[in-house]
């Protein structure tokens, strides 16, 4: 877990989040949409990022007894990297998996909103927590 780690988390956050604005405005269908491609664009290297992230904290599932703080922040961030990236690339997937009835994929975007939009919150603040957390706790070990 570095400064890497918390920038991905807090911009994948971010792209979530917005999801807020896109849902107040008035063509909210055309907002929605138009910020599908950006999330997706985010989304899907955050949630592989992330996938790697869960692979090295159980790979390093020693850190657990020396520094339970650490090991606890690189599985928190890892997970909400995969889960929020995860989302975020499902909204892009059904722009192209439903270019026949666009308007399927864009009521599927619009429900994507409603979960996107607190994990994102949540993940800017875990975002700050593991830059916080890269300067309190060093790595132990490697």
């Amino acid at each position: 877990m570095n400064i890497a780690t918390a920038l991905a988390l807090i911009l994948c956050g971010i792209f979530a989040a917005a999801g807020v604005t896109a849902q107040r405005q008035r063509d909210r269908r055309a907002a929605v949409d138009a910020l599908a491609w950006y999330q997706g664009c985010v989304g899907a290297p955050t949630a592989a990022w992330g996938l790697w992230g869960l692979i090295l904290s159980l790979a390093r599932l020693y850190q657990l007894q020396s520094n339970p703080v650490w090991w606890a922040t690189f599985l928190a961030t890892a997970t909400f990297e995969v889960v929020l990236g995860s989302l975020l690339a499902v909204g892009l997937l059904s722009t192209t998996a439903y270019h026949e009835s666009p308007d399927r994929g864009s009521a599927l975007r619009q429900r994507l909103g409603v979960v996107e939009i607190p994990l994102g919150l949540i993940a800017i603040a875990l975002g700050f927590w593991c830059f916080a957390a890269t300067f309190l706790f060093q790595e132990t070990g490697g």
